[in-house]
C-alpha cells in the first residue's frame, strides 16, 4: 500500500502520506479511523476480523470492540455515508467488516503501458476487481438477508408447533414457513 494512490468514490487515500482527500479537498480523520480505513481498503473486498482490525489501530493496546465501533461510526460519517445512501464500510455479521466501494490503485505509470495489449490487460483487471467488489457485497447482503429470514423461518416453526392444527392462525403460520423456505440465497 505504501506509494500508491487509492481512489474510491469521490475520495482519494494516498496511504504514504496518510491523506485522505475528497475531490481535492484534504479530509481531517482521527489516526485511528485512518488506520482502519487502510486496513480495510487494503484487504477490499474481502472481510477484515474485528481482531485484525483492533491490532492494527491500537497495536500493543487491548482495547473492547465498542472503541471500534465509534471509530467506523466517525469513519462513516467523513464518508458521508449517510448523505449519499452508499455504504462504504459494511459489517459482516460475525466476521468483521468490509469496504463494499470499488477500489482502484494507482502505482505510477508501468514501463508497458503504453502498448495496447497493455492497456486491455489493464482494462480487464479494473473490471475483474471491479467484479470482485460487487461479488462481496452481493455476499454480504445475502448473508444479512438469510440471517432475518432464519429468524422469521425460525419463530415461524415455533408458532406452527404451538397453533392447533384446526386454528385458522396455523394456514396463516404455515404459509409464511413455506414462503420463507422459498426465499432463501444460496451461498
Amino acid at each position: 500500500m505504501c506509494g500508491e494512490i487509492i481512489a474510491f468514490g469521490p475520495f482519494q487515500l494516498r496511504a504514504a502520506e496518510r491523506l485522505l482527500e475528497k475531490d481535492g479537498v484534504q479530509i481531517k480523520l482521527g489516526s485511528r479511523a485512518l488506520d482502519i480505513l487502510m486496513a480495510l481498503v487494503d484487504r477490499a473486498p474481502g472481510v477484515v476480523s474485528k481482531k485484525e482490525l483492533l491490532a492494527r489501530a491500537w497495536p500493543d493496546l487491548i482495547v473492547d470492540e465498542g472503541s471500534l465501533r465509534f471509530h467506523i461510526a466517525a469513519l462513516r460519517k467523513v464518508l458521508g455515508e449517510r448523505e449519499s445512501g452508499f455504504r462504504y464500510v459494511t459489517n459482516v455479521a460475525g466476521r468483521g467488516y468490509c469496504f463494499a466501494a470499488p477500489v482502484f490503485r494507482s502505482h505510477g505509470k508501468p514501463p508497458w503501458a503504453g502498448s495496447l495489449r497493455a492497456e486491455r490487460v489493464a482494462t480487464l483487471c479494473k473490471h475483474t476487481h471491479n467484479a470482485e467488489s460487487l461479488g462481496a457485497l452481493v455476499g454480504a447482503v445475502a448473508h444479512d438477508f438469510n440471517n432475518i429470514l432464519g429468524a422469521i423461518l425460525g419463530y415461524g416453526e415455533l408458532a406452527q408447533n404451538a397453533a392447533c392444527a384446526g386454528d385458522p392462525m396455523r394456514r396463516y403460520v404455515d404459509n409464511i414457513v413455506i414462503a420463507g423456505g422459498t426465499c432463501q440465497v444460496p451461498r
